[in-house]
């Protein structure tokens, strides 16, 4: 298939993106460079023209429009699923060129040492109270809320947050809320009550980090007791956490996960504590 690149799109220049979980159909997605309006109908004509093989082999085809926020679809079924725990019913719905970890495996152990860290809180009469800051379509927040937390999940992404609340209503989860807004402006908004109403803090962004985050935290003494960190970069993880422990955070654990075999790239999950703080049992 890769090698019919070229004819396929007529030399216009551009990738393919691979998707696939653990059940549905397959997708692949064109992103062009650029497009021309004089190549469009062209390059849309070469591409319904592919239906037929994607019939055949099950896949459906997409186009990502510049300037488009969401792919375009040119035929095939939109259904993508991937199980975010071993051993539940669990499934998380992925759109269309949406963000999600590749490594499927890998994924679940992620969000089970999330669970075994949760694990350390001790009894309280009340759920626990979580911020899932760059909740993205709910791969930490839902299996959390399945679990029994409170889960309020925020991402600046409307489209993932419009998937968080469809697999929140698909898995039948009571106790998750999602919201639509930055990290940080969500963050302030809770810490301008003067004390925060969460007791863990989950961040997850992307490569860049959560600078303004971290930033927002060391400016004020009430805020939550534990964070856990989860980084794809060393370099913008090392950088938050010299300003997390400026804010009177100290580090508990770094774990490592193999989530990109073969690359010098790596996935940790860091445990910070408040200061004071004797929320988590001993590990």
């Amino acid at each position: 298939m890769l090698a019919k690149t070229p004819s396929l799109f007529g030399g216009m220049g551009g990738e393919l993106i691979l998707e696939s979980g653990d059940t549905g159909t397959p997708r692949v997605i064109f992103r062009p460079r650029s497009v021309f309006l004089q190549h469009l109908t062209q390059t849309l004509k070469e591409l319904a023209g592919w239906e037929r093989l994607a019939e055949q082999q099950n896949f459906s085809l997409w186009i990502a429009m510049p300037g488009r926020s969401t792919p375009t679809r040119i035929t095939g079924e939109n259904s993508l699923f991937l199980s975010p725990l071993t051993g539940t019913s669990l499934r998380l719905g992925v759109p269309p060129g949406g963000f999600y970890q590749i490594n499927l495996p890998q994924n679940r152990i992620l969000s089970e040492l999330i669970l075994h860290i949760l694990e350390k809180f001790p009894p309280l009469s009340r759920p626990l109270r979580v911020l899932d800051l760059f909740c993205g379509m709910g791969n930490f927040s839902i299996p959390l809320a399945h679990a029994g937390c409170q889960v309020t999940g925020v991402d600046n992404s409307f489209h993932a947050i419009e998937t968080a609340r469809k697999n929140k209503a698909e898995n039948k989860i009571k106790t998750a809320e999602f919201t639509n807004a930055k990290a940080e402006t969500y963050l302030l908004a809770c810490l301008n009550g003067r004390k925060s109403p969460f007791d863990i803090l989950i961040l997850d962004p992307p490569r860049t980090g959560a600078r303004a985050v971290a930033e927002t935290l060391a400016g004020w003494a009430e805020t939550p007791p534990v964070i856990l960190y989860v980084s794809c970069d060393p370099m913008t993880l090392a950088r938050d956490l010299g300003l997390l422990m400026a804010a009177s955070y100290k580090v508990v654990s770094v774990t490592p996960i193999d989530m990109f075999p073969q690359t010098f790239h790596i996935e940790t999950v860091t445990i910070l504590q408040r200061s004071g703080s004797n929320t988590l049992h001993a590990t």
